[in-house]
């Protein structure tokens, strides 16, 4: 999560898709390493890497909390984790 943070602090001074870029460059990469680790996961497992993903895309947007998961993904063209392995 301190990447995530990371991007919270730099998050007003960067468009959405640069964002975007810096998410796609440090975030997805360890979220696809951990989704093949726990390939033999639990739900709980699961849907804590997708929170994870959904955090990071909320942020990137500037949405709000009650903004539909499936929306964020599809406006930022990404695909959920589940569907990436």
């Amino acid at each position: 999560m301190s990447i995530i943070n990371a991007l919270k602090k730099i998050k007003n001074f960067l468009p959405w898709y640069s964002l975007l870029v810096l998410y796609r460059a440090y975030v997805l990469p360890i979220l696809d390493h951990g989704d093949i680790i726990f390939d033999n996961r639990t739900t709980t497992d699961s849907n804590l890497l997708e929170s994870v993903q959904t955090a990071a895309a909320k942020l990137i947007l500037g949405c709000l909390r009650t903004t539909s998961h499936e929306i964020i993904l599809k406006e930022l063209g990404l695909t959920p984790l589940f569907v990436r392995r």
